[in-house]
């Protein structure tokens, strides 16, 4: 009698299909969608503008294993309000890897700027930072850059909502 070989193959997730970027109006129910696969089966996490998203009334999140291992994450929003808008992120993980989709979700609205977190950077390096906004239209993001407490801030930039400072800029953005 022969015993039989098994072997177990671990995959990190990848993304078969993921959420287009989309526009809305306030009151309007959204779905964003993305499927993910892998072994062991992928979690699936959302984030808004790099924060996890905390479910409530209005917003759900569902996960459903289907055929092959497929994992459909789904993101429900209900009476979506101005501050919904920002980046979406749905992330699959499992224990051999990350994969991630992000796309903007634009609600019409007066325009906002989200709190930015503190950000530590190493000295002679270079570093990206994003303005996590909302609304829409947007018709702009300044950049300010302040150089001194003593003195205001002068303007630096333009719409981009990611700014690169390199190693030889320093000091404070102001947004």
């Amino acid at each position: 009698m022969r015993c039989a070989d098994w072997h177990i193959f671990y995959v990190p997730p990848t993304l078969i299909s993921a959420f287009p970027e989309h526009t809305a109006h306030s009151g309007d129910t959204i779905s964003l969608k993305c499927v993910t696969t892998g072994n062991p089966i992928p979690r699936i996490t959302w984030f808004l503008d790099d924060i996890p998203i905390d479910q409530g009334p209005r917003v759900t999140a569902v996960d459903k294993i289907g055929d092959l291992g497929h994992v459909t994450g789904i993101l429900n929003i209900t009476e979506a309000r101005v501050e919904d808008s920002g980046e979406y992120r749905c992330q699959g993980e499992n224990d051999v890897g990350t994969t991630f989709h992000a796309a903007r979700l634009n609600i019409y609205g007066p325009p906002f700027v989200r709190a930015m977190r503190n950000v530590t950077a190493v000295s002679g390096e270079d570093l990206t930072i994003r303005c996590p906004h909302g609304g829409y239209p947007i018709k702009g993001i300044r950049w300010f850059k302040r150089l001194d407490r003593n003195f205001p801030a002068r303007y630096f930039g333009n719409f981009n909502p990611t700014k690169l400072i390199s190693a030889l800029q320093s000091r404070r953005y102001l947004v």
